[in-house]
This record gives C-alpha cells, structure tokens and sequence, in this order.
C-alpha cells in the first residue's frame, strides 16, 4: 500500500468515527456539555456536530483528491 491509500484510509476511518459521533449527538445518545465559572452548564452539541460536518467535508475532499491522484498516476 503506498502512501496516498495509507491516508484514504486513515481518513475514511476517521471520517467514519465522526460520522458516528455526529449521529450520536443528534439522536441525544451522547450530550456534550461545557460547565461555566457559576456552575451553569452549556450544551455544546450543536458546536460539536458543525465542526464535525466541517471537518468530514474537509477529509471528504482530501480523499477524493487522493483517489483522483492514483487513478492519474495509474494513467500516466
């Protein structure tokens, strides 16, 4: 396996775990919270869920540039 398949599934792995933390936040199975100076504690899964979307678009990207590099070089 060379280096770019190494880092498809890398990040397909990673992709998938986010995927399943985005789910868990949306069903309530899982509950994210910040607790301030006065004890009063925030729900942070909406922020979590947002940088998590941004961050699977991201390596979404990152992968299919990867998959688009090897099918050039297989083409070369």
């Amino acid at each position: 396996m060379g280096w770019r398949e190494d880092l498809i599934a890398r990040h397909t792995e990673a992709i998938a775990n986010m995927s399943e933390g985005v789910e868990w936040l949306e069903s309530g199975k899982q509950q994210m919270n910040d607790v301030d100076s006065d004890g009063k504690a925030t729900n942070m899964n909406a922020d979590i869920i947002a940088h998590y979307k941004r961050a699977i678009e991201g390596l979404n990207h990152v992968v299919d540039r990867l998959k688009a590099d090897i099918a050039h070089d297989k083409g070369a």
